[in-house]
């Protein structure tokens, strides 16, 4: 199964919070679903049982758009939002984010200095880098009595595979898969192919190819050939 790594990067909103010692509470803005649970129980809770501080958790769909409405109305109220490594750097080039001192970063357990101790790219000016993810697509098998598919291409070959397919809601992904197949030809047109609208993160994580979804309203897809 192909997938394609990505990084997910913590920025600084407004305010940076890079210690225990910080004087207030904090709002963290995540994508939701089981992915901020999982941050919850790993870095909120350790932290608020360290400094005795709380945070608010909150959800959005990603992008920049909510922090810059806050940043120009001059009412910043997220301290640290998940967002992706792009938005992470171009919200820094745009003067969205605070710059990171990396000097104030922890040292890793072997007291290895944060700037050597991160993998190569994954400290940017604005951000620091918290996972490293996957794309993958899955399928309902009951949907398929035949041939399963088993590559990206078959993802995007509806006349072997019919049926209904769910994208992310962004080129982002969905272009990295198309590349997979190497050589573009021609649009795909998902309204021949996907019944419903684009999902956001959190739903196109649950929603296998094959099963129900809602309308996607993107009118032309890349298709590529292998």
């Amino acid at each position: 199964m192909k997938k394609s790594l990505l990084m997910s990067t913590i920025a600084a909103a407004g305010i940076l919070a890079a210690s225990t010692a910080f004087a207030g509470n904090l709002t963290v803005v995540s994508w939701g679903g089981g992915y901020t649970k999982s941050q919850v129980e790993a870095y909120h809770k350790p932290w608020e049982a360290m400094g005795g501080k709380e945070i608010n958790s909150e959800d959005y769909n990603g992008g920049l758009a909510e922090v810059k409405a806050q940043v120009e109305a001059g009412k910043v109220v997220w301290d640290l939002v998940d967002v992706e490594l792009s938005d992470a750097i171009r919200g820094c080039d745009e003067g969205l984010l605070e710059e990171i001192d990396k000097s104030i970063l922890p040292a890793g357990d072997d007291g290895t200095p944060a700037k050597d101790d991160f993998l190569p790219g994954t400290l940017v000016d604005c951000g620091v880098a918290s996972i490293v993810w996957t794309t993958i697509y899955a399928y309902d098998k009951t949907k398929f009595s035949g041939a399963k598919p088993a590559t990206m291409a078959d993802f995007f070959d509806t006349k072997k595979f019919p049926g209904k397919r769910g994208l992310r809601k962004g080129a982002k992904s969905n272009l990295e898969m198309a590349f997979l197949r190497r050589t573009f030809t021609k649009c795909w047109e998902p309204k021949k192919a996907l019944l419903g609208r684009s999902l956001n993160w959190t739903q196109s994580k649950a929603t296998p190819f094959g099963g129900k979804l809602a309308r996607n309203r993107r009118k032309c897809w890349p298709m590529v050939k292998s």
